[in-house]
């Protein structure tokens, strides 16, 4: 797992962006955890599976199949929006990123950023909407293949470093997948 996970630098990198407008699909994606017995708290609850977790964000670039960003991990309560915007060191964070005039594609967790996100709206055109939704399938379809992976379907049990550690070596094993034949469906 440490040299796996050691691949990241190399595997998951934020280049390669052209001209288009909408940049990354972003989403969040939890993961049950044992509760830590040193800090049990709500803030590790997760109401996807009804019960402790941690959450992660992901950015996938839309018009080519390749991982660029994973940030986390963070206690499952903490909202999709919060980790994009990351309070805590801000340069740091995802939503730094995206250059002006640019968007990421994501769900209506991150309506609160209408000039970094784009969600679907009532006001858009079917096309647009259209292609808001395949983003986000696609984006789904990825976290949904992670899940494959028995490690993060399964409560874990060895801490949040080790979870990282795992988490992301699973995310570099995704994306030599992607890249070895099994891509993501287009946009």
């Amino acid at each position: 797992i440490e040299r796996i996970a050691s691949l990241r630098e190399d595997t998951i990198k934020w280049e390669g962006f052209g001209e288009e407008t909408f940049m990354v699909s972003v989403d969040g994606t939890h993961c049950p955890i044992m509760e830590p017995r040193c800090d049990p708290s709500s803030k590790w609850y997760s109401h996807k599976f009804n019960g402790p977790g941690l959450a992660y964000e992901l950015a996938i670039a839309i018009h080519r199949d390749k991982v660029v960003w994973i940030n986390g991990p963070f206690p499952a309560s903490t909202h999709d929006i919060t980790i994009f915007r990351s309070k805590d060191n801000p340069a740091d964070g995802l939503m730094a990123r995206i250059p002006y005039g640019k968007r990421a594609v994501g769900d209506s967790g991150y309506g609160g950023e209408p000039e970094k996100v784009a969600i679907t709206r009532r006001g858009d055109d079917a096309e647009t909407k259209k292609f808001k939704a395949r983003v986000k399938s696609r984006h789904e379809n990825f976290n949904g293949r992670l899940k494959n992976f028995r490690i993060l379907l399964l409560p874990f049990r060895h801490g949040t470093d080790k979870h990282k550690e795992v988490f992301e070596s699973c995310c570099i094993c995704m994306q030599h997948e992607i890249e070895s034949g099994h891509g993501l469906f287009d946009v």
